[in-house]
């Protein structure tokens, strides 16, 4: 009964944010002159909200496993196999259209495109390749489904805390080097 609660939640609330970073990212796209801070934001706002859901959800599947005799690696699978479903076979299926079509530049970015890394790929050449600029989020998202995971589940509940707010200082001082 309670592993439905989080899942079945619904939060208005979350409708205004996402109205909002909806409209930033527009507005950066229609006028282009105007800051990258429009879509930076809105993609961020995206990201935390994103964040924010998931880590609700692997909490209270932890929780579940836990009071229900489930395993955690259990809960894993069920979390991997439902993030499969809802985002890879769409994902793969515009990249086999892109193929078929012979969309330029396809081919040369395709083992980056299949491994969700095409965001580093853009990010050590300096610009986005044409017709998959807007893949980077999604790069970025399951990059982050790769690790979060296995952390919120694993990780000693009195600890996560510590986990949460130690990765961005981490991320931070290798940004600087």
């Amino acid at each position: 009964m309670a592993a439905a609660s989080l899942t079945a939640k619904y939060y208005p609330q979350l409708d205004g944010l996402r109205a909002i970073a909806v409209l930033s990212v527009m507005v950066h796209h229609l006028w282009f002159p105007l800051p990258g801070v429009f879509a930076a934001w809105g993609v961020r706002c995206f990201f935390v909200i994103s964040g924010y859901l998931i880590t609700g959800l692997l909490l209270e599947s932890k929780q579940n496993a836990d009071r229900n005799h489930g395993t955690r690696q259990g809960a894993l699978v069920r979390f991997y196999a439902r993030r499969f479903l809802r985002i890879f076979p769409l994902y793969y299926a515009v990249i086999g259209v892109c193929l078929l079509l012979g969309l330029p530049p396809t081919r040369e970015v395709l083992p980056w495109l299949l491994s969700y890394t095409l965001n580093f790929k853009m990010a050590a050449q300096g610009w986005y390749e044409d017709y998959f600029a807007h893949f980077w989020s999604l790069c970025v998202e399951e990059q982050f489904y790769v690790a979060w995971p296995w952390l919120v589940l694993f990780v000693p509940l009195r600890r996560t805390a510590w986990v949460a707010f130690g990765l961005p200082v981490i991320a931070a001082i290798f940004r600087v080097h």
